[in-house]
């Protein structure tokens, strides 16, 4: 019976454990598992995004992808955080197996007006190299995007509502419910993207580059 017991407790005690991770990642509380920095090829600002792999018995594995926004400027000087950031979001892992893919809205947060939409994204094995190209192409909606960038300015007034204003005390009920506004987010962004991608009439349409370096 004791034996139980004890098997019991660990059993119990590893799934807290598990839970725990979880909600600490879906929050961005624990360390990154990888982190790019990468130099933009014309402005030569630093940007940061941060990688973070989730495993879940529900929703199962993602990598969780947070954009810190540029850091430094051309001379290597830290700048003030911009009002505005890029949402957080889910690797679009079904896109390219060999490559890594994000995409992500722009938004201020003053007034949570939406700016643009871009997605980025790399080659696996060019990773193992001291540097690699990080790609991206980024969209400005233009006047019949103006619905769409109402509706997204709702959804995340939602994410950021659904954000636990005392962390230290959230369980992985509120970081689940966090992580599907996330996931709700990502799809939007993902369906937009390839819709403009696809539209060939579309203009407002700038592609660039970074050097990056893993860590």
């Amino acid at each position: 019976m004791k034996k139980i017991l004890v098997i019991l407790f660990i059993f119990i005690n590893f799934k807290t454990l598990n839970a725990s991770e979880f909600r600490d990642k879906v929050f961005t509380l624990t360390k990154p598992d990888k982190i790019i920095l990468c130099s933009h090829y014309e402005t030569l600002e630093t940007s940061v995004w941060e990688f973070r792999e989730i495993k879940d018995e529900i929703y199962g594995d993602f990598t969780l992808v947070r954009p810190l926004g540029v850091i430094w400027d051309k001379d290597n000087k830290e700048v003030k955080p911009s009002s505005i950031r890029g949402t957080d979001t889910v690797l679009d892992k079904n896109y390219l197996p060999e490559g890594t893919r994000w995409v992500q809205l722009f938004y201020d947060r003053n007034d949570l007006s939406v700016k643009s939409i871009a997605h980025f994204g790399f080659l696996n094995a060019d990773v193992k190299k001291k540097g690699f190209q990080l790609v991206t192409d980024v969209y400005e909606f233009d006047y019949p995007d103006n619905i769409f960038k109402s509706y997204v300015s709702l959804k995340i007034e939602e994410l950021i509502s659904a954000y636990p204003k005392d962390i230290t005390n959230a369980d992985d009920i509120a970081a689940r419910y966090h992580f599907t506004k996330i996931l709700a987010m990502t799809k939007l962004s993902l369906k937009k993207e390839y819709e403009m991608d696809r539209d060939k009439s579309y203009k407002f349409k700038k592609k660039s580059s970074y050097a990056c370096i893993s860590k």
